[in-house]
């Protein structure tokens, strides 16, 4: 049992690196480089952590060291055409749902809180979809 989510954000961030696309912890640095393939740049993921946070109505009876907790995780998928962003989005829904990282339970997409968006500030494009997933987390109980 552990309040830390470092080996829950390397696990999502691991399972997300199996696929082609490349996977950023927050914003792409300044100096990456993003694979451009006809003049359009390759699809993307910035993925984004938050919590832990108590969860309501879990509370243990000797320390709230060990109440179970909310991590969520926000995938944001970056491409140059809508049409990739939807597809991308699709492949990220399905690797992520139902997967259960380490002292935690299975990932919830949480429906609501994604949409998509253009944006046009800058050229190129960018369209972008936002998957949110949440998990319960300090599950393992270590005496």
């Amino acid at each position: 049992m552990s309040l830390a989510t470092a080996p829950i954000e390397d696990d999502i961030l691991a399972v997300l690196r199996t696929t082609v696309f490349q996977v950023f912890d927050s914003e792409a640095p300044e100096d990456s480089v993003i694979p451009v393939t006809n003049g359009l740049f390759s699809p993307y993921l910035s993925v984004y952590f938050g919590g832990p946070i108590s969860a309501p109505g879990d509370k243990h009876l000797t320390s709230n060291r060990n109440d179970t907790t909310i991590v969520t995780c926000t995938v944001q998928v970056n491409a140059a055409r809508s049409s990739e962003a939807k597809s991308v989005k699709d492949i990220v829904v399905n690797l992520l749902t139902g997967h259960t990282p380490p002292d935690a339970g299975s990932m919830t997409l949480e429906g609501g809180m994604g949409y998509s968006k253009a944006s046009t500030i800058d050229r190129p494009t960018v369209y972008i979809r936002e998957l949110a997933f949440s998990m319960r987390a300090n599950l393992t109980f270590v005496a």
